[in-house]
């Protein structure tokens, strides 16, 4: 075996009798422990955390253990930082003491799922940062991980009763602010897409994520829509906003412009799991950024916006196998992004990183 893989060997036996300890101050259970937790404890590693009460939206059971002196010994803590005091788009210097103190002691992890993922990050601690853009540079130790499978969807998928796929489109976003992309292509595209087929756009309440007739319209439907984000310009050419964001800007680079963030959502993992045909803009044309990627065209379907047209007669056109990327699609995210997967996945970065 290969020095990393025995190093993840050596973590998973060691995490197996020490645990894996869960810290979200003042928020939710956020998107990374979601998974996390779920993938950990299948494989038999303990979980601990005390959070405030668990999402009705999230479904299940939460998979910590509410267990202070085990958490206290836990081999590995994974920090929630949305909730945590900032100062000057950084965490505050006395909560990064107290945090390097607990790392002085077991592995640290720090987990930024904000939608914004504009926080500047450590150098010396691995920040596991969704809506990651290779366009876009910011000082820190980032790790571009995601939202991926939540532990009830495969579940409410399999329960989830439907007939054969129909040529019906689904468009069910929940309405939000900045999501400039999403609203763009709401405009140019379901106008086009709607002389060719239905597209149901039936809203679910907040708890969706477990409803199952949201997995059953989305298991019946031929065709998904999944994208969303906010196109930023390189504000640093605006010497207004240069100055006034100076916090951020000082130590991050626009290597393009405009740059897409928040690309990340639940929608696009769920249609995948459910083997619909999952539209999103081309993800590596955009930078955005993934532990694995899909292919375009074999995985999902990615919108050049500049070919538009283009692509909406391929995704439309008989010779296109509707089909086939649907079912690819279902098995990439399943292996890649289940919550055992992102689980190994974890350990993997652990042992990458070189941290005893």
């Amino acid at each position: 075996m290969s020095d990393i893989t025995n190093r993840a060997a050596s973590l998973l036996m060691r995490l197996h009798d020490q645990g894996v300890g869960f810290l979200a101050p003042g928020v939710e259970f956020n998107v990374f422990g979601l998974s996390l937790s779920k993938g950990l404890t299948d494989l038999g590693i303990p979980c601990f955390g005390q959070f405030p009460e668990w999402p009705k939206d999230r479904g299940g059971t939460c998979p910590l253990i509410a267990a202070p002196d085990r958490f206290a010994s836990a081999g590995l803590l994974l920090i929630d930082i949305r909730g945590i005091p900032t100062q000057r788009n950084r965490i505050a210097p006395k909560v990064l003491e107290d945090i390097r103190t607990l790392g002085s002691e077991r592995l640290v992890f720090l987990m930024d799922g904000d939608d914004a993922s504009n926080r500047i990050t450590p150098t010396d601690i691995p920040t596991l940062v969704a809506h990651e853009n290779r366009f876009f540079e910011i000082e820190g130790w980032r790790v571009p991980w995601c939202f991926g499978l939540m532990p009830t969807t495969l579940g409410n998928i399999d329960r989830a009763v439907s007939g054969p796929r129909t040529d019906t489109i689904s468009r069910s976003f929940t309405p939000s602010l900045h999501q400039g992309l999403r609203d763009h292509l709401d405009v140019i595209l379901l106008p086009r897409l709607g002389k060719h087929r239905p597209i149901n756009q039936t809203i679910d309440a907040t708890a969706g994520r477990v409803q199952v007739s949201y997995m059953q319209r989305l298991k019946e439907a031929d065709i998904c829509l999944a994208y969303g984000g906010q196109f930023m310009p390189d504000i640093s050419k605006n010497l207004s906003l240069k100055e006034s964001q100076a916090a951020l800007l000082d130590h991050a680079r626009f290597h393009d412009s405009p740059v897409l963030f928040r690309w990340d959502s639940w929608r696009f993992w769920e249609s995948l799991a459910c083997g619909a045909v999952t539209v999103h803009v081309d993800l590596e044309k955009y930078g955005c950024r993934l532990p694995v990627m899909p292919t375009n065209w074999v995985h999902y379907v990615g919108l050049d916006l500049a070919n538009l047209e283009r692509d909406i007669d391929r995704l439309l056109s008989p010779d296109t196998d509707r089909r086939a990327i649907g079912e690819a699609g279902r098995a990439w995210v399943v292996q890649h992004y289940s919550p055992t997967a992102q689980a190994f996945r974890l350990l993997a970065t652990l042992a990458l990183s070189g941290r005893p």
